[in-house]
C-alpha cells in the first residue's frame, strides 16, 4: 500500500501539471474570443471536460500516504453525492446505494475534501463487510436548526456493529467531525456549518513584484503571462536557487511569493514575513485553504481565476477568517 501511496502521488502531480496547463490554456482562449464566436460551446465543453477530468484525478490523493488535511470551504451535498456516486462502484450489484441529499439550504462545511472522500470510502468499504448476503446501503445529508450538518449512514439488514468502525471513526477524527453509532445499522456524522462563501473577484495589480518558483516550465509561464497581463510585475524561477537568487537581487521589493511545494531544493525558510501561496499537489478544491497568517495553500489543477484572485487578497492583506 505503500508503494501505491507513493505512486498515486507522482501521478496525481504530474497529471495536475498537464490538466492545470490545459484547462487554462482553454480558459485564456475563451477569454480572448468574442462572446458570439462559434468556437465559444466547443470551448465550454473542452473546459467541463476537463473538469471532470480533474474531479477524477483528485481520488489519487486518497491513496496518498501523505496526509491531506487542507481544510476548504464545501457543499457537503454536492461533495458527498458527487463522491458515492464514484464509489458506487465498489459495491456488489447485490448492495443497492440510496443517497438522499435534497438539501435546501446546502450546507457549507470547512472540511478537506480528500478527508471526507476517506470518510465515504471507509463507509462504502464498511458496507461490503456488513451487508455480505446483500442489501440497502442509505446515506442522508441534512443541515439542521443548531448549525451543524448530518450525514446519516445505515446498513439494511442488520450487520456486525463492529465491522468497519475503527476506520470510520479514525477517518472522521481526522475530517474534524464526531461520529456516533446508534446501532448494529446506523451511524451519524456530525459537522458544523459555516456561511456559504461569497464570490470574489479577481483584482489587477499596480506593479507589485510577485516571484513564482514551479519546475514545470509551462505552468510557470502561464501563472507569469496572466498576473503580468493584471498588472503585477513578475518573476520566475525553476528551483530553490533561482528563487533566493530572485530574492537576493530584488531584496525587499518581492511583496508575494507563488511557490510549487515540491520545487527542487524545497521551500521552507525563503523569506520570512512575505505573503506565499504555496501551490500543492494534493486535490483539495477551495479559494486557498489557510496554513498560517500569511500563506495559502491552492491545490492543483486550479484555475487562472482561483489564484488571481487569492493573490489579490493576501497582496491587499484581507485573510480568510474561517
Amino acid at each position: 500500500m505503500e508503494a501505491l501511496g507513493r505512486l498515486a502521488r507522482r501521478l496525481g502531480h504530474d497529471l495536475n501539471n498537464t490538466f492545470g496547463v490545459i484547462l487554462n490554456t482553454v480558459e485564456m482562449t475563451r477569454d480572448g474570443l468574442p462572446a458570439e464566436s462559434p468556437l465559444q460551446e466547443d470551448l465550454a465543453l473542452a473546459q467541463e471536460a476537463l473538469q471532470d477530468v480533474q474531479s477524477a484525478t483528485g481520488w489519487l490523493a486518497v491513496f496518498h500516504r501523505r496526509e491531506a488535511r487542507d481544510r476548504v470551504p464545501l457543499d457537503l451535498c454536492r461533495a458527498t453525492v458527487d463522491a458515492l456516486q464514484v464509489l458506487e462502484v465498489i459495491l456488489p450489484d447485490d448492495i443497492e446505494l440510496v443517497t438522499d441529499a435534497r438539501c435546501r439550504p446546502e450546507p457549507w462545511v470547512h472540511v478537506s475534501l480528500t478527508q471526507l472522500r476517506r470518510v465515504l470510502f471507509a463507509v462504502v468499504v464498511a458496507a461490503r463487510e456488513r451487508l455480505a448476503q446483500g442489501g440497502i446501503l442509505r446515506v442522508t445529508v441534512a443541515g439542521d436548526d443548531a448549525g451543524l450538518a448530518r450525514v446519516a449512514v445505515g446498513y439494511t439488514p442488520d450487520g456486525l456493529a463492529a465491522a468497519g468502525a475503527p476506520e470510520i471513526e479514525a477517518a472522521v477524527r481526522d475530517l474534524g467531525g464526531e461520529v456516533s453509532f446508534d446501532s448494529d445499522t446506523s451511524l451519524e456524522i456530525i459537522l458544523p456549518v459555516i456561511p456559504a462563501p461569497e464570490a470574489a473577484g479577481a483584482p489587477h495589480g499596480r506593479g507589485e513584484v510577485i516571484l513564482v518558483g514551479d519546475a514545470n516550465s509551462y505552468l510557470r509561464r502561464m501563472i507569469a503571462t496572466e498576473l503580468t497581463a493584471r498588472g503585477y510585475s513578475v518573476l520566475q524561477a525553476a528551483d530553490r536557487t533561482g528563487l533566493l537568487e530572485h530574492l537576493e537581487r530584488r531584496r525587499g521589493e518581492v511583496r508575494l511569493l507563488i511557490v510549487d511545494q515540491d520545487l527542487p531544493g524545497g521551500v521552507e525558510g525563503l523569506q520570512p514575513g512575505t505573503p506565499m501561496v504555496l501551490v500543492t499537489p494534493s486535490a483539495e478544491r477551495g479559494p486557498g485553504s489557510r496554513t498560517d497568517g500569511r500563506t495559502r495553500r491552492l491545490s492543483k489543477p486550479f484555475q487562472l481565476a482561483e489564484l488571481t484572485s487569492l493573490a489579490g487578497s493576501l497582496l491587499c492583506g484581507r485573510e480568510d477568517r474561517r
